[in-house]
């Protein structure tokens, strides 16, 4: 988590998880708990995060905890010799859900 905007109360959040460790939950939960520490410790009241266009799993981990699209960047990122866009999401403390375990992932 990082950084941490103090007068505004926001923070943003990123991961990076091995192909080998892709789809087994561990970005979802990961990011549940930061979210957690982040409302609960900190007094954030929003987090965000930015994905590029063609990281599915990224955009689903971030839906999966609630947070919602609010932005893009056209063309933003260059990947690979190419230009994509950089998708912003965000999460507000009041639509925060607590996840206990991987078995409620999703």
């Amino acid at each position: 988590m990082g950084p941490i905007i103090k007068n505004h109360k926001t923070a943003y959040i990123g991961y990076l998880i091995s192909k080998e460790n892709s789809g087994k939950g561990i970005a979802t939960l990961a990011i549940n708990k930061t979210c957690e520490m982040a409302f609960k410790k900190f007094g954030i009241k929003k987090i965000n995060a930015a994905v590029i266009e063609i990281n599915n799993s990224s955009q689903k981990c971030l839906l999966n905890n609630k947070f919602k699209k609010e932005g893009v960047l056209k063309k933003q990122i260059i990947y690979k010799n190419k230009r994509y866009d950089e998708y912003y999401y965000g999460l507000s403390q009041k639509d925060f859900k607590k996840k206990i375990s991987f078995k409620n992932l999703c």
